[in-house]
């Protein structure tokens, strides 16, 4: 059943992508050959390439039952589409929801996926965590669960136990969970010396968890560790979490240094991080849950995408987020005056109640950038609303990572807001005393 699922899949991709309408994809921002597509998955670095694997459902541009598409890359801006990793089997009717990848820590040459098996029952919905192997880093087989709901301590859910993220220290396999107990949020660590085999190791429970946190991840930079993750609330609101800590994880023990928020903007969630050559890559999804899908209606054949990737680094024990380096390196000369195109970096300085507008043919194709006394107040209209957010800051200068389909503003005091769906494919006026603009050029 389950090679069947996946030819099928693979051969309704190969003979509808090409069905897809180009005028919105976006430029330099990793997305799916076609229909849904939400977390990423398994982003790692595997035999000098990064693999960037995702949630996927390849026959409609809404979610279904969850595949795993796959996409490579050597710089994180161009990417190969390998188009499918996995596809559900006949115990995973919900399919193969989040997860993560990692090499083989112990010898062999391999990269291990560990995902959600979700399956529903008459209504009875249950999560384990199973395990999947390639040789190649490209074609990959099912080798059966790891972690079963026999393995959840008593009182955690059972219907809520995925997003299984990999982490390796000192000879022990780790595998973040995120589940709850009693309606609060916790992650449940799980550690082995082999593949195959975990045995549950100790919780981190933190108040801005939620009720329920989703996709946990866990990296090292320096002496400290941070924490990532998803979380849904009471209030039906969801919101994305960093905290720096000092964590022991053979006593079982951590302290929190600090948490914030990963992005103010509405179109981010279900972060992931890897490590390549000293440094730690953040992708995410360029999109949120319980919103508006503008391209589903327009027809375009594609919903959804992912974050420019961001290097991480940890600064007085503050996160602090920057744009990727090699996306510099893709752009013109600089552009002072006229109006721009929609793929580049917009650069510009506002004083306290200075502001600067993005244009379009009315008024529901507007940004306007607000500097009021501690913060900046960032209002976008798209087809379907009107949304403003605002950022904390005190500083003057701003930058826009603008695509066909996106912006993320960057300000140099570490922090993002991310907005998905804002631009056509057109040239945009900027109303302002003075900035500057440099084109992306592939």
């Amino acid at each position: 059943m389950d090679n069947e699922n996946f030819l099928k899949a693979y051969q309704f991709i190969l003979e509808h992508r090409g069905e897809v309408k180009p005028r919105y994809r976006q430029l330099f921002h990793a997305m799916p050959p076609m229909n849904w597509c939400n977390d990423p998955n398994g982003f790692c670095y595997f035999r000098g390439k990064f693999h960037l694997f995702f949630q996927f459902y390849p026959y409609e541009p809404k979610w279904g039952p969850m595949h795993w598409g796959h996409l490579v890359s050597e710089d994180l801006l161009h990417y190969e589409d390998l188009l499918l990793a996995l596809a559900p089997s006949k115990n995973e009717s919900g399919g193969c929801f989040s997860g993560s990848a990692i090499a083989n820590p112990f010898g062999k040459d391999e990269l291990l996926i560990y995902y959600t098996s979700h399956n529903d029952v008459n209504g009875v919905v249950r999560e384990e965590t199973s395990l999947a192997i390639s040789e190649d880093g490209i074609h990959f087989a099912k080798k059966g669960k790891v972690i079963t709901e026999e393995d959840i301590p008593l009182g955690y859910s059972k219907k809520d136990f995925r997003d299984p993220k990999a982490y390796y220290e000192n000879g022990y396999l780790y595998l973040l969970m995120a589940t709850n107990k009693d309606d609060e949020g916790s992650i449940l660590i799980y550690r082995g010396q082999s593949v195959d085999s975990f045995s549950f190791h100790m919780e981190i429970k933190l108040k801005e968890m939620g009720i329920q946190p989703e996709c946990p991840d866990l990296e090292k930079i320096g002496d400290k560790y941070l924490l990532l993750f998803s979380s849904l609330h009471k209030e039906r609101k969801s919101t994305n979490s960093y905290a720096i800590m000092d964590l022991d994880l053979e006593q079982k023990s951590y302290e929190v240094l600090s948490i914030g928020p990963l992005d103010y903007g509405p179109d981010f969630y279900a972060p992931q991080a890897t490590s390549a050559n000293g440094k730690i890559y953040l992708t995410a999804w360029l999109e949120n849950w319980k919103k508006h899908y503008d391209f589903f209606d327009k027809g375009e054949g594609w919903n959804g995408s992912f974050i420019l990737p961001r290097e991480l680094t940890i600064e007085n024990d503050k996160l602090v987020e920057r744009p990727l380096p090699s996306f510099y390196e893709h752009l013109g000369e600089e552009i002072h005056e006229g109006k721009i195109k929609e793929a580049g970096l917009l650069s510009f300085s506002l004083k306290k109640d200075e502001s600067l507008l993005l244009e379009k043919d009315d008024e529901y194709r507007r940004v306007s950038f607000l500097r009021k006394d501690d913060e900046l107040s960032i209002t976008l209209y798209s087809d379907s609303e009107k949304v403003t957010h605002s950022l904390p800051y005190k500083g003057e200068d701003i930058s826009v990572i603008m695509d066909k389909a996106s912006l993320e503003v960057y300000l140099p005091s570490g922090i993002y807001a991310t907005f998905a769906h804002y631009f056509e494919n057109e040239e945009i006026e900027v109303t302002s005393s003075s900035f500057s603009f440099r084109p992306y050029i592939g």
